[in-house]
């Protein structure tokens, strides 16, 4: 199935809101009879999937680092635990 720009950009909303790539195709009135084959890595809906909630989580965590430089403890624990979890699983290039 060859998907629009238009469809790309909603799955990337979507994604950004946290749905489930299920429930993209559910919203989206995709047929999950080609889930199987559009959700491989390097598709367009794998990539538009995974910008969308890249990008959205990127910007979750602009915000906790924000409030942590501001003084806020909570944020400043959950920019710990970020930056924990992202030593753990640095990707090597």
């Amino acid at each position: 199935m060859v998907l629009s720009e238009k469809q790309l950009t909603d799955i990337e909303s979507f994604s950004a809101l946290f749905f489930s790539k299920k429930e993209v195709f559910i919203i989206m009135g995709i047929s999950l009879d080609d889930y199987e084959a559009m959700i491989l890595p390097d598709t367009p809906f794998f990539i538009a999937y995974t910008k969308g909630k890249l990008k959205s989580e990127a910007e979750v965590r602009q915000s906790i680092l924000t409030l942590a430089k501001m003084g806020s403890a909570p944020a400043q624990t959950m920019a710990i635990k970020i930056i924990e979890d992202s030593n753990k699983n640095q990707i090597d290039v």
